[in-house]
């Protein structure tokens, strides 16, 4: 191989190594930055922490970019736990414009004077909770304590866990719950680690002596995901952002009381290295009251195999209420071999007919006046064959 050769072949090996290269720096930055809030411990104060809680919610709506909110739990203000708390804050977080997830926290369970019932409160109004809001991703559910789930956006792992402080009144139970949440844990850092650059773990409590079962493997378990983790807890109800463990790809986030500060804006970056860039965590996030007019939401619904040549359609719809709180839908026909006929296709639930069999698409399209956003649903008609 004379001289020309052997340069022309170490080119090429050179564009192949960089194009090797690109495609692993896809893989693992793949998918966007994702912002959204974290805040709890509110309204465990009573009747002023409902007023404040509820001004959240507006203000969140209002000024916030966040893609949802996340609340670490402790809501209901006293021991005897009335099923009342429970309903009333679920119908307050309802009205955020964007999906809202929450955990267990000791006040809403190992606190109550009776805890069973405590937790039967909780799962009645919080399990599936996100299944309220337009745009919320699937969500897995560990099996035997569904209240633990975990869900992907934009290429982060997120994970809920029933994991609290509070009086320990059954060892066993306590020990075996612990146990529970390091197993879902290490079971979705293992199964998810090759679709996402980085984890975030919310919690109510954060490492304490009746944890230490929990931190020990969670631990373990983050040291071999080997992506940068997020512990988000409320715990001592202070703000602290720290390392505090041996494992330098964890970062520990403590969000303050809720009737003390809002909720906290966090960014889940594009960056992994060093471990600790891949969050920033900005405090009073509303401060400059800027509106920010985030798109609305829209969701056709399931996809549908009809027997006959009629088909209800249920959308979904949310927006934030900027910039001038109209919100307005429409239903069209995307594809299919006849025509569709709808009852009403500015409203979200509706009929609508086909004139012949086969497959359709159809669209389901929300304006806000600034931003439109549009979701698809396919409907196969009676297999082909739409007997008139």
């Amino acid at each position: 191989m004379n001289y020309l050769q052997r340069w022309l072949a170490a080119g090429i090996i050179a564009i192949l190594l960089q194009a090797i290269s690109g495609l692993s720096t896809a893989v693992w930055a793949q998918g966007q930055p994702v912002t959204f809030s974290a805040f709890g411990d509110i309204p465990e104060g009573g009747t002023n922490d409902i007023a404040i809680f509820q001004q959240y919610v507006l203000d969140h709506n209002r000024y916030s970019p966040s893609a949802f909110i996340l609340h670490v739990g402790d809501i209901v203000s006293t021991r005897s736990c009335p099923e009342n708390q429970y309903s009333e804050v679920a119908s307050i977080m309802k009205g955020f414009a964007v999906p809202a997830y929450i955990v267990v926290g000791d006040n809403d369970y190992t606190d109550c004077n009776n805890p069973a019932q405590g937790l039967i409160y909780w799962k009645k109004y919080f399990l599936d909770f996100e299944q309220n809001f337009c745009g919320a991703p699937l969500s897995e559910h560990q099996s035997g304590r569904e209240e633990n789930f975990a869900f992907l956006w934009n290429g982060v792992l997120f994970v809920g866990i029933n994991l609290v402080g509070g009086t320990v009144r059954d060892q066993n139970e306590w020990d075996l719950r612990m146990q529970d949440d390091a197993t879902w844990v290490n079971q979705q850092f293992q199964a998810k680690r090759t679709q996402v650059r980085a984890a975030v773990v919310f919690a109510q409590t954060g490492n304490r002596t009746a944890v230490d079962p929990f931190t020990t493997q969670f631990r373990a378990a983050a040291a071999a995901f080997g992506k940068p983790v997020l512990y988000i807890h409320g715990d001592l109800h202070t703000f602290k952002y720290d390392q505090p463990w041996a494992e330098k790809n964890i970062t520990r986030l403590e969000v303050p009381a809720g009737n003390a500060e809002p909720p906290l804006e966090v960014t889940v970056t594009m960056t992994t290295n060093p471990p600790q860039s891949a969050f920033t965590v900005k405090r009073n996030p509303w401060s400059t009251q800027s509106v920010v007019n985030m798109p609305p939401c829209a969701n056709a619904g399931p996809d549908q195999s009809l027997s006959g040549s009629s088909a209800m359609l249920t959308g979904q719809a949310t927006d934030d209420g900027d910039p001038s709180g109209a919100l307005t839908t429409m239903w069209s026909q995307v594809s299919g071999p006849g025509t569709v006929t709808f009852g009403n296709a500015s409203m979200l639930t509706t009929t609508a007919s086909f004139s012949a069999g086969g497959t359709y698409v159809l669209r389901l399209t929300a304006d806000d006046g600034e931003w439109q956003k549009s979701d698809e649903v396919t409907i196969l008609v009676n297999n082909g064959s739409v007997t008139t």
